[in-house]
């Protein structure tokens, strides 16, 4: 078992606590600009897992000279279930004309000033960003381009996000779009529908497209048309997944006790070249018990094409009989699997053309068990067992009174479900949101029937 992965395993888990510890809301704030402008803008902390907590708040980026905050260090109390922070933005006369940031940075200090995790909680600061939008003169398109996941003969939608950032109205946009294969060549060509659009306004323009071509990248050019100007955005994409087949495999001449040479042969179907391919191979007896192991040279297929790959198995401790052999051809990350039945005799091998899977292991195959995932497995479940019984909410004293907002459980429906929505609405999450409710003296019962009563409402 391989101590640092387990190790790393338990510090993925304990950062994961840290950053869920607190969170902001809203993550970001927009506004436009105006010279001179003066604002107050207000973010909330929510103390997610009602503790103390320290926090530095500092702002950072191009923008963090305009911005004044009430204090560097936030003290938040376990009991705080929010902290409301108020800052200024005092803007210059003139900025550069695109879109400005300030990033507000919330960084947990620990409850002491000598705490140890100060250095690994101040890495795991959560922003606020300010966004300020600064007009173009006269009138500026800005796009992004999306392009929804399509395959092979299936509707491929293009989608335009447009926001104008000029100080002018544009009265008509239009986009023509090309789709070119690997050579550059144009195989489609397509229009989106026509819109307007007044300074500070978004709006989408779309297009669709049947991808009536075989399997592989492809690259679309937008050319966006708004009045007397252009904008073009362009990206590839695409089509299917990329492809690659184990063929065949052919047995070399041999003799019992030497080195037997196997050729597989892989072919590409992606419409593009595929690099630094390489075949992993097995050989197992009639028990499933592995005997031999090889890695082969590693290649690049051509579009389109298919090649040979050459594997070894040293024969001089194997007798003659049935054998399995496992290939594993690695590609892109991904994995392409066959086993095929080899008869051994004493001058030859012969593979059984009929391979006992297409795809990925099939029926009858047998595997050695991988004691290091198993035990990853079991690891993660302790963990995650130890830190749900760890955090779970303590019952409530019958004795302890409820707080003003729950006084008798007759009064749910007209407190309990409108606050649980206000504060979803808000940006809490749903785990915080219970957690504070059961502190405050509701049952899970309750809980769960106003939540499920919003859910319906949704």
């Amino acid at each position: 078992m391989n101590k640092k992965l387990i190790i790393n395993l338990f510090v993925l888990i304990l950062l994961a606590s840290v950053v869920n510890a607190f969170g902001i809301a809203p993550a970001h704030e927009t506004i436009y600009f105006e010279p001179g402008l003066e604002k107050e803008i207000t973010f909330r902390i929510i103390n997610q897992d009602s503790e103390n907590l320290r926090l530095a708040v500092y702002a950072k980026n191009e923008l963090s000279e305009y911005v004044e905050l009430p204090e560097d260090v936030i003290i938040v109390n376990k009991d705080e279930f929010e902290k409301i922070i108020k800052y200024k933005i005092r803007l210059p006369e003139k900025l550069t004309p695109g879109e400005r940031k300030a990033d507000i940075l919330v960084m947990d200090l620990g409850e002491k000033e000598s705490s140890e995790n100060t250095i690994l909680k101040a890495n795991l600061g959560i922003i606020h960003q300010l966004r300020v939008i600064v007009p173009y003169p006269g009138q500026y398109l800005q796009g992004m381009l999306y392009i929804s996941d399509t395959d092979v003969n299936k509707t491929t939608t293009f989608t335009i996000s447009l926001f104008n950032l000029g100080k002018d109205n544009i009265d008509k946009i239009q986009g023509s779009l090309i789709i070119r294969d690997p050579n550059e060549q144009g195989i489609s060509s397509l229009k989106t529908n026509s819109i307007s659009l007044k300074n500070k306004e978004n709006a989408k323009i779309t297009s669709e497209w049947n991808a009536d071509v075989l399997p592989g990248t492809y690259h679309v050019e937008a050319i966006i048309e708004y009045d007397d100007k252009i904008l073009i955005l362009e990206k590839d994409f695409d089509v299917g997944e990329p492809l690659l087949e184990i063929q065949d495999l052919t047995a070399y001449p041999f003799k019992l006790g030497t080195i037997a040479k196997f050729g597989i042969i892989l072919k590409n179907k992606w419409n593009k070249d595929i690099s630094d391919v390489y075949a992993n191979t097995r050989i197992l007896d009639d028990k499933g018990t592995e005997i031999s192991q090889f890695t082969t040279e590693h290649l690049t297929l051509p579009a389109y094409s298919s090649k040979e790959i050459t594997s070894y198995w040293d024969t001089k401790d194997s007798s003659a009989g049935d054998y399995l052999m496992e290939i594993k051809a690695n590609y892109f990350g991904r994995v392409k699997e066959k086993v095929y039945e080899l008869l051994v005799e004493e001058d030859k091998i012969t593979v059984k053309k009929d391979q006992i899977t297409g795809e990925v292991t099939g029926p009858g195959e047998k595997h050695e068990f991988n004691f290091t995932y198993v035990i990853i497995i079991i690891v993660l479940i302790a963990v995650t067992v130890i830190l749900a019984l760890k955090l779970r909410p303590k019952k409530p004293d019958k004795k302890t009174s409820y707080t003003s907002y729950k006084q008798t459980p007759s009064r749910q429906d007209s407190k309990l479900r409108p606050y649980i929505k206000k504060k979803l609405e808000q940006g809490f999450s749903e785990k915080a949101l219970r957690k504070h409710l059961v502190e405050k003296g509701w049952s899970q019962e309750e809980i769960d029937e106003a939540m499920l009563e919003i859910e319906d409402e949704l």
